[in-house]
């Protein structure tokens, strides 16, 4: 068993740690807090948001609030000693029912405008409309709507912009959605699997039908749709570092009972398919996918 040092993990994530406590409240990092709503246990090494944000594993927590890999929020909790293989093993994903309908919402913003900052990522107003972007001034966020496999709107993300003290903020539980269903074209031969959403739209807006499992983890009901897909060969596009390569593999075993898998293999220089601006050498990578 590896031992998690949580008071480090979150002073060294920029959190407010009372000195001395074990369990305490704070502001919560995922909305405006004007009374301290966050209840954290170090012991249990779990965590509440009693405003409705939700709650959790520290390490998702930390994830969530930073935009980083649950390995890299394992990471900050763990002696350097320890390997990041002995990390990955202790990493279980969360359970989740098949069954499970989510609640159709409706969206608090303001439709039909996108931050001006997303266009200098290489995004095109098109795919931004098609996939129904909009925005939160309060933050100047990209807020990207997300629909389960009926079509229904159950939630968004939150991208924030460049230079931000988060990445992102989710309102969903992402291990039952597969973000991208209700919009692919099942004509195709094959279909690409990433992480995040943004991976996901500029895939599509380069002509590849993708869909994302919002993490590295693949959740049963996650599988379960994608088995019911029915397409002949899953691509995995996970980012190109160590807990996306795992991450990868491990996905493989679980989805090569139901189809062929591959998975690319990025330019060293690149942290994610969104970091290949040219269509071209996108294409080239995907062409050039390499089968488990």
């Amino acid at each position: 068993m590896i031992l998690r040092d949580w008071e480090k993990a979150l002073t060294e994530a920029a959190f407010d740690v009372p000195l001395n406590k074990r369990q305490f409240n704070i502001n919560c990092p995922f909305h405006k807090d004007s009374h301290p709503s966050l209840s954290i246990s170090l012991d249990k090494g779990v965590w509440i948001c009693h405003a409705g944000c939700g709650s959790g594993s520290l390490s998702k927590l930390i994830s969530e609030a930073l935009g980083i890999s649950l390995l890299e929020a394992e990471r900050l909790a763990i002696d350097d000693q320890v390997s990041e293989f002995d990390i990955i093993l202790n990493l279980k994903p969360q359970i989740i029912k098949d069954n499970v309908l989510l609640e159709k919402i409706s969206l608090p913003f303001e439709s039909g405008i996108v931050p001006e900052w997303i266009f200098d990522r290489g995004f095109s107003k098109e795919a931004l409309k098609k996939w129904e972007c909009t925005y939160n001034p309060k933050n100047r966020s990209l807020v990207i709507p997300v629909k389960d496999e009926y079509n229904r709107l159950v939630g968004w993300i939150e991208r924030f912009p460049p230079g931000s003290s988060f990445r992102y903020y989710n309102n969903i539980k992402k291990s039952e959605i597969l973000f991208g269903a209700s919009l692919l074209l099942h004509n195709s031969s094959y279909i690409c699997l990433t992480e995040g959403p943004l991976d996901t739209i500029w895939l599509d807006q380069n002509n590849f039908s993708a869909v994302a499992i919002l993490g590295v983890y693949l959740s049963k009901k996650q599988e379960l749709l994608l088995k019911n897909i029915g397409v002949g060969e899953i691509v995995l596009c996970l980012d190109n570092d160590e807990a996306g390569k795992l991450g990868a593999d491990t996905i493989a075993k679980r989805l090569s009972k139901y189809c062929i898998i591959s998975k690319i293999d990025l330019p060293q220089e690149c942290k994610d398919v969104q970091n290949v601006r040219n269509s071209e050498k996108l294409k080239q990578i995907i062409d050039n996918r390499i089968y488990y």
